[in-house]
Protein backbone atom coordinates (compact mmCIF):
# COMPACT_ATOMS: atom_id res chain seq x y z
CA UNK A 1 0.00 0.00 0.00
CA UNK A 2 1.36 3.57 -0.73
CA UNK A 3 0.74 5.76 2.59
CA UNK A 4 0.98 9.62 2.59
CA UNK A 5 2.56 10.43 6.64
CA UNK A 6 2.93 14.02 7.24
CA UNK A 7 5.44 14.87 10.39
CA UNK A 8 7.75 11.93 9.19
CA UNK A 9 10.80 13.78 10.60
CA UNK A 10 9.31 14.10 14.01
CA UNK A 11 9.25 11.90 17.29
CA UNK A 12 6.80 9.53 16.04
CA UNK A 13 6.68 9.79 12.43
CA UNK A 14 10.20 8.46 12.50
CA UNK A 15 8.88 5.05 13.97
CA UNK A 16 5.75 5.09 11.88
CA UNK A 17 8.18 5.62 9.20
CA UNK A 18 10.66 2.25 9.92
CA UNK A 19 7.09 0.57 11.02
CA UNK A 20 5.64 0.73 7.51
CA UNK A 21 8.84 -0.40 6.16
CA UNK A 22 9.09 -3.49 8.42
CA UNK A 23 5.39 -4.06 6.53
CA UNK A 24 6.28 -3.44 3.32
CA UNK A 25 4.68 -0.77 2.94
CA UNK A 26 5.91 2.07 0.54
CA UNK A 27 5.56 5.42 2.61
CA UNK A 28 5.77 8.95 1.27
CA UNK A 29 7.00 10.85 4.09
CA UNK A 30 6.91 14.83 4.08
CA UNK A 31 7.58 17.42 6.87
CA UNK A 32 7.94 21.25 7.13
CA UNK A 33 11.82 20.19 7.55
CA UNK A 34 12.42 17.49 5.51
CA UNK A 35 16.03 17.04 4.25
CA UNK A 36 14.95 16.67 1.04
CA UNK A 37 13.24 19.90 -0.30
CA UNK A 38 11.11 18.26 -2.75
CA UNK A 39 9.23 16.52 0.42
CA UNK A 40 8.80 19.79 2.56
CA UNK A 41 5.11 20.44 2.29
CA UNK A 42 3.14 22.93 4.78
CA UNK A 43 -0.23 20.70 4.66
CA UNK A 44 -1.98 24.10 6.14
CA UNK A 45 -1.31 25.57 2.45
CA UNK A 46 -4.39 24.31 0.48
CA UNK A 47 -2.60 25.33 -2.84
CA UNK A 48 0.37 23.62 -2.49
CA UNK A 49 -1.41 20.64 -0.52
CA UNK A 50 -3.38 19.64 -3.37
CA UNK A 51 -0.78 19.89 -6.03
CA UNK A 52 1.69 17.47 -4.25
CA UNK A 53 1.93 14.62 -6.69
CA UNK A 54 2.94 12.19 -4.50
CA UNK A 55 -0.31 12.80 -2.83
CA UNK A 56 -2.30 11.35 -5.83
CA UNK A 57 -1.99 7.65 -6.10
CA UNK A 58 -2.08 7.45 -1.97
CA UNK A 59 -4.56 4.85 -0.90
CA UNK A 60 -4.27 6.29 3.04
CA UNK A 61 -3.24 9.32 4.67
CA UNK A 62 -1.00 9.28 8.60
CA UNK A 63 -1.41 12.95 9.91
CA UNK A 64 1.33 13.30 12.43
CA UNK A 65 2.35 16.26 12.16
CA UNK A 66 1.20 19.04 14.77
CA UNK A 67 2.20 21.95 16.45
CA UNK A 68 3.49 20.19 19.84
CA UNK A 69 5.19 22.96 21.99
CA UNK A 70 2.30 23.33 24.85
CA UNK A 71 4.09 26.54 25.85
CA UNK A 72 4.76 28.23 22.21
CA UNK A 73 1.14 27.41 21.26
CA UNK A 74 -0.08 29.33 24.46
CA UNK A 75 2.04 32.31 22.94
CA UNK A 76 0.86 32.05 19.25
CA UNK A 77 -2.74 30.69 19.26
CA UNK A 78 -3.09 31.62 15.80
CA UNK A 79 0.30 28.86 15.17
CA UNK A 80 -1.76 26.61 17.17
CA UNK A 81 -4.80 26.79 15.36
CA UNK A 82 -3.18 26.37 11.94
CA UNK A 83 -0.73 23.64 12.48
CA UNK A 84 -3.76 22.02 14.59
CA UNK A 85 -6.81 22.85 13.48
CA UNK A 86 -6.55 24.11 9.76
CA UNK A 87 -4.25 21.45 8.53
CA UNK A 88 -6.26 18.78 9.46
CA UNK A 89 -9.00 20.26 8.40
CA UNK A 90 -7.53 20.48 4.60
CA UNK A 91 -5.92 17.01 4.56
CA UNK A 92 -9.63 15.49 5.86
CA UNK A 93 -11.03 17.81 2.99
CA UNK A 94 -8.49 16.56 0.34
CA UNK A 95 -8.98 12.76 1.45
CA UNK A 96 -12.69 13.05 1.17
CA UNK A 97 -13.13 14.51 -2.13
CA UNK A 98 -10.70 11.52 -3.17
CA UNK A 99 -11.90 8.64 -0.82
CA UNK A 100 -8.94 8.06 1.08
CA UNK A 101 -9.19 7.21 4.57
CA UNK A 102 -7.50 9.08 7.32
CA UNK A 103 -5.64 8.74 10.74
CA UNK A 104 -5.40 11.51 12.73
CA UNK A 105 -3.14 11.54 15.61
CA UNK A 106 -4.28 13.62 18.98
CA UNK A 107 -3.61 14.18 22.96
CA UNK A 108 -4.63 13.68 25.85
CA UNK A 109 -4.54 17.42 26.46
CA UNK A 110 -7.90 17.98 25.33
CA UNK A 111 -9.23 16.75 28.89
CA UNK A 112 -9.63 19.10 31.92
CA UNK A 113 -7.60 16.71 34.06
CA UNK A 114 -9.53 16.98 36.96
CA UNK A 115 -10.17 13.24 37.40
CA UNK A 116 -7.68 11.76 40.09
CA UNK A 117 -8.65 8.11 40.29
CA UNK A 118 -10.08 7.32 36.73
CA UNK A 119 -8.30 7.52 33.76
CA UNK A 120 -10.48 9.71 30.47
CA UNK A 121 -12.01 7.10 27.77
CA UNK A 122 -12.82 7.67 24.39
CA UNK A 123 -16.51 8.41 25.77
CA UNK A 124 -15.63 11.22 28.60
CA UNK A 125 -16.43 14.96 27.34
CA UNK A 126 -13.42 17.31 26.46
CA UNK A 127 -12.47 20.43 28.04
CA UNK A 128 -9.18 21.61 27.17
CA UNK A 129 -7.22 24.06 29.33
CA UNK A 130 -4.34 25.50 26.92
CA UNK A 131 -4.98 26.98 23.96
CA UNK A 132 -2.71 23.13 22.29
CA UNK A 133 -5.63 21.69 23.92
CA UNK A 134 -8.27 23.67 22.10
CA UNK A 135 -6.76 23.34 18.99
CA UNK A 136 -6.22 19.95 18.96
CA UNK A 137 -10.20 19.39 19.84
CA UNK A 138 -10.45 21.94 17.05
CA UNK A 139 -8.52 19.78 14.60
CA UNK A 140 -10.10 16.47 15.35
CA UNK A 141 -13.73 17.78 15.49
CA UNK A 142 -13.04 19.39 11.67
CA UNK A 143 -12.21 16.08 10.77
CA UNK A 144 -14.86 14.34 11.93
CA UNK A 145 -17.23 16.77 9.56
CA UNK A 146 -14.63 16.35 6.50
CA UNK A 147 -13.73 12.84 6.73
CA UNK A 148 -16.24 9.93 8.01
CA UNK A 149 -13.42 7.68 7.23
CA UNK A 150 -11.33 8.85 10.10
CA UNK A 151 -9.39 7.28 12.64
CA UNK A 152 -8.46 10.16 15.80
CA UNK A 153 -6.19 8.38 17.80
CA UNK A 154 -5.65 9.87 21.15
CA UNK A 155 -1.92 9.65 22.63
CA UNK A 156 -0.06 9.80 26.18
CA UNK A 157 3.41 11.41 27.14
CA UNK A 158 4.51 10.42 23.88
CA UNK A 159 8.30 9.24 24.40
CA UNK A 160 10.42 8.07 21.34
CA UNK A 161 12.94 9.13 19.00
CA UNK A 162 16.56 8.00 20.24
CA UNK A 163 19.28 10.86 20.04
CA UNK A 164 16.79 13.40 18.72
CA UNK A 165 14.21 12.72 21.93
CA UNK A 166 14.33 16.58 23.63
CA UNK A 167 11.38 15.68 25.71
CA UNK A 168 10.81 14.47 29.35
CA UNK A 169 12.56 11.03 29.23
CA UNK A 170 15.33 12.12 26.90
CA UNK A 171 16.41 14.95 29.13
CA UNK A 172 16.12 12.68 32.59
CA UNK A 173 18.62 10.21 30.97
CA UNK A 174 20.42 12.32 29.59
CA UNK A 175 20.95 14.13 33.23
CA UNK A 176 21.77 10.85 34.44
CA UNK A 177 24.46 9.63 31.88
CA UNK A 178 25.83 13.06 32.53
CA UNK A 179 26.49 12.37 36.21
CA UNK A 180 23.49 14.32 37.27
CA UNK A 181 22.13 12.10 40.55
CA UNK A 182 19.78 14.78 42.36
CA UNK A 183 17.19 15.33 39.74
CA UNK A 184 13.79 17.31 40.94
CA UNK A 185 10.41 16.08 38.97
CA UNK A 186 6.93 17.24 38.89
CA UNK A 187 4.76 14.80 41.49
CA UNK A 188 1.42 16.83 40.85
CA UNK A 189 0.51 15.51 37.39
CA UNK A 190 -0.26 12.26 36.13
CA UNK A 191 -0.34 10.60 32.73
CA UNK A 192 -0.16 7.55 30.40
CA UNK A 193 3.01 7.14 29.27
CA UNK A 194 3.18 6.18 24.83
CA UNK A 195 6.23 4.63 22.99
CA UNK A 196 6.16 5.58 19.73
CA UNK A 197 7.16 2.03 18.22
CA UNK A 198 4.25 0.59 20.35
CA UNK A 199 1.92 2.99 19.21
CA UNK A 200 2.87 2.64 15.46
CA UNK A 201 2.43 -1.38 15.65
CA UNK A 202 -1.08 -0.53 17.04
CA UNK A 203 -2.11 1.99 15.23
CA UNK A 204 -1.97 -0.06 11.77
CA UNK A 205 -3.66 -3.35 13.60
CA UNK A 206 -6.80 -0.73 13.80
CA UNK A 207 -6.29 0.60 10.42
CA UNK A 208 -6.47 -2.58 8.75
CA UNK A 209 -9.64 -3.73 10.72
CA UNK A 210 -11.45 -0.69 8.82
CA UNK A 211 -13.28 0.21 12.06
CA UNK A 212 -13.46 3.77 11.88
CA UNK A 213 -13.79 6.09 14.82
CA UNK A 214 -12.20 8.16 18.15
CA UNK A 215 -9.39 5.84 20.03
CA UNK A 216 -7.04 6.18 22.65
CA UNK A 217 -3.87 4.48 22.23
CA UNK A 218 -1.66 4.52 25.11
CA UNK A 219 0.35 2.26 27.23
CA UNK A 220 -0.76 0.74 29.90
CA UNK A 221 -0.76 2.34 33.26
CA UNK A 222 -0.21 5.64 34.30
CA UNK A 223 2.67 7.60 36.81
CA UNK A 224 3.58 11.42 37.43
CA UNK A 225 6.97 12.71 36.15
CA UNK A 226 8.93 12.01 39.35
CA UNK A 227 7.78 8.17 39.39
CA UNK A 228 8.82 8.05 35.56
CA UNK A 229 12.20 9.16 36.53
CA UNK A 230 12.92 7.02 39.30
CA UNK A 231 12.24 3.96 36.64
CA UNK A 232 14.68 5.46 34.52
CA UNK A 233 17.25 5.22 37.13
CA UNK A 234 16.42 2.03 37.97
CA UNK A 235 16.50 0.95 34.54
CA UNK A 236 19.99 2.32 33.61
CA UNK A 237 20.89 1.09 37.25
CA UNK A 238 21.81 4.33 38.65
CA UNK A 239 21.75 5.12 42.81
CA UNK A 240 19.89 8.43 42.19
CA UNK A 241 17.70 10.92 44.18
CA UNK A 242 14.92 11.92 42.35
CA UNK A 243 12.78 14.81 44.63
CA UNK A 244 9.25 15.18 43.77
CA UNK A 245 8.23 19.03 43.38
CA UNK A 246 4.87 20.58 42.49
CA UNK A 247 4.54 22.03 39.01
CA UNK A 248 4.29 24.98 40.54
CA UNK A 249 8.39 24.95 40.87
CA UNK A 250 8.39 25.45 37.45
CA UNK A 251 6.64 28.16 35.88
CA UNK A 252 5.58 27.49 32.62
CA UNK A 253 3.08 29.89 30.20
CA UNK A 254 0.78 27.29 29.57
CA UNK A 255 -1.82 24.99 32.15
CA UNK A 256 -1.11 21.44 32.10
CA UNK A 257 -4.07 19.10 33.06
CA UNK A 258 -3.59 17.32 36.72
CA UNK A 259 -4.32 14.14 34.51
CA UNK A 260 -3.72 12.88 30.91
CA UNK A 261 -4.42 9.97 31.82
CA UNK A 262 -5.72 7.43 29.43
CA UNK A 263 -7.68 4.22 29.27
CA UNK A 264 -7.69 2.20 25.93
CA UNK A 265 -11.22 1.14 26.31
CA UNK A 266 -12.46 0.64 22.93
CA UNK A 267 -9.56 -0.93 21.70
CA UNK A 268 -10.46 -3.27 24.84
CA UNK A 269 -13.75 -3.47 23.75
CA UNK A 270 -13.02 -5.16 20.08
CA UNK A 271 -9.82 -6.80 20.88
CA UNK A 272 -7.90 -4.76 19.57
CA UNK A 273 -5.30 -3.34 22.69
CA UNK A 274 -2.04 -4.65 21.56
CA UNK A 275 -0.37 -1.77 23.77
CA UNK A 276 2.05 -2.85 26.75
CA UNK A 277 2.55 -1.93 30.34
CA UNK A 278 4.28 2.25 30.33
CA UNK A 279 7.09 0.24 32.30
CA UNK A 280 8.17 -2.46 29.76
CA UNK A 281 8.17 0.04 27.09
CA UNK A 282 10.39 2.47 29.01
CA UNK A 283 12.76 -0.30 29.88
CA UNK A 284 13.00 -1.21 25.96
CA UNK A 285 13.23 2.34 25.23
CA UNK A 286 16.06 3.15 27.30
CA UNK A 287 17.84 0.31 26.75
CA UNK A 288 17.67 2.05 23.05
CA UNK A 289 18.35 5.74 23.88
CA UNK A 290 21.21 5.51 26.37
CA UNK A 291 23.51 4.12 24.24
CA UNK A 292 21.80 6.56 21.62
CA UNK A 293 23.01 9.47 23.70
CA UNK A 294 26.70 8.34 24.54
CA UNK A 295 27.42 8.63 20.81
Amino acid sequence: MKIFVTGCSGMLGSSVMAHLKELGHEAVGVDLIHTDPSRRLDVSDWEALKSFSPLGDCALVLHLAAATDVDRCEKEPDMALRANALAPELLARLCAERGVPMVHVSTGAIFAGNRKSESYTEYDEPAPLSVYGWSKLRGEQAVRERQPKHFIVRAGWMMGGAAEDKKFVGKIVAQLLDGKRKLMAVSDKRGSPTYTLDFARNLMLLVQSGLYGTYHMANHGTCSRDEMARKIAEIMGVDAVVEPVPSSYFPLPAHRPDSECLRNLKLELLGLDRMPQWEKSLEDYVKILAPALKK
